[in-house]
């Protein structure tokens, strides 16, 4: 009797996606120095995370302007007033004060990793990459960034993961994304069919990614379920 054909392997990673905020460099640290900067701005910041988390998942034509009306609405201003004050808030509060100290242990060492085996990498954000991959010193080698505000839905809808496929030149399948939440991170790997590694580890470090990259990217393709 002929051998049954084995069954066919899952694809290996090709390509690797970072989210930004909480991922390459820590949130909450940040807040906290910056905190005398934020109090005169917290009713801005809390009407925008309201309106951000209202709106993840669905998708609009113009996102960042609906962000900007629902969080006007929310302060009770001209949408005009609201992006000024947005503008001001992230582009010359937040986003300035942003270095390389911040960047959370082991993300080098992990892009290092990347590069040294040839695995392309894009950033797959919720919002703007470039200002904020300047101030850390993390903008050289990425092969895409993508803000997933500017495609019009916010994760855990998998546009911004399909598109970071599509600019790293592999099948979702192998893509491998890299992030802090799994209610928005992991969610969008699924949705998207792509793997996902969360950034921290059991200890809430992420000084061994490196590591447990290194283990993914090693590892044999699995073997599909028999029939």
């Amino acid at each position: 009797m002929p051998s049954q054909p084995s069954p066919p392997s899952s694809p290996g990673i090709q390509a690797v996606s970072f989210d930004l905020d909480g991922t390459l460099y820590a949130t909450g640290p940040h807040r906290l120095r910056l905190l005398p900067r934020l109090l005169p701005q917290l009713g801005l910041i809390r009407a925008w995370s309201r309106t951000v988390n209202a709106l993840r998942g669905c998708q609009h034509p113009d996102l960042p302007q609906r962000i900007i009306e629902q969080t006007a609405q929310g302060l009770g201003v001209a949408p005009a007033e609201a992006e000024a004050r947005l503008w001001f808030f992230l582009e010359r509060t937040w986003i300035l004060s942003l270095t390389p100290a911040h960047v959370l242990p082991g993300v080098v060492d992990a892009l290092t990793l990347l590069d040294a085996r040839g695995i392309p990498r894009a950033v797959a954000s919720d919002h703007p990459v470039e200002g904020k991959l300047t101030q850390l010193g993390l903008a050289a080698g990425w092969r895409a960034g993508l803000c997933a505000e500017s495609l019009g839905s916010l994760k855990p809808h998998p546009k911004v993961l399909l598109a970071a496929a599509q600019a790293l030149g592999c099948p979702p399948g192998c893509l491998l994304h890299i992030g802090d939440r799994h209610d928005t991170d992991g969610e969008a790997a699924r949705a998207a069919g792509a793997r996902y590694l969360h950034a921290l580890d059991e200890h809430g470090s992420t000084a061994s990614l490196p590591s447990r990259l290194a283990a993914l990217l090693d590892a044999p393709p699995s073997q599909e379920a028999s029939p």
